[in-house]
């Protein structure tokens, strides 16, 4: 039986009360485009399985952002991509980093899969 779970990640702390979105990324491309052409850069995988857009996009009700673009479907192998920020984050006035996202879960393996995703992309990426 698939089980479907929808995932909203909210983390940091809130030490100001203005924020700055560094990045958002929709999915707004066409159905079977890769990542890689529209700013995604492949650190593993080489071709294999590479990241396309899937339609439909997800949806989760009270999201501002929720309908808007397509979406990614990852496989157990194959590429591994990250989008790189286009502006840098200071930590050194203890900023706050926030970050969410929608994710569908189908299924999964036994593991930390997010856990390694998201300390691969905050050390390796944002540099904090």
């Amino acid at each position: 039986m698939k089980k479907k779970l929808v995932l909203i990640l909210f983390f940091g702390l809130m030490l100001n009360a203005f924020a700055q979105q560094r990045l958002i990324e929709n999915f707004d491309y066409t159905a079977g485009d890769s990542l890689g052409a529209h700013g995604w850069t492949s650190f593993s995988g080489g071709a294999t399985n590479r990241l396309l857009v899937t339609s439909p996009g997800l949806t989760y009700s009270g999201y501002p952002l929720s309908g808007i673009g397509n979406a990614t479907t990852l496989t157990t192998t194959g590429q591994d991509a990250y989008v790189p920020m286009t502006s840098s984050v200071d930590t050194s006035n203890a900023s706050a980093v926030y970050a969410f996202f929608l994710v569908n879960v189908s299924s999964a393996q036994v593991g930390r899969v997010f856990r390694g995703f998201l300390a691969f992309y905050f050390d390796n990426i944002l540099q904090l």
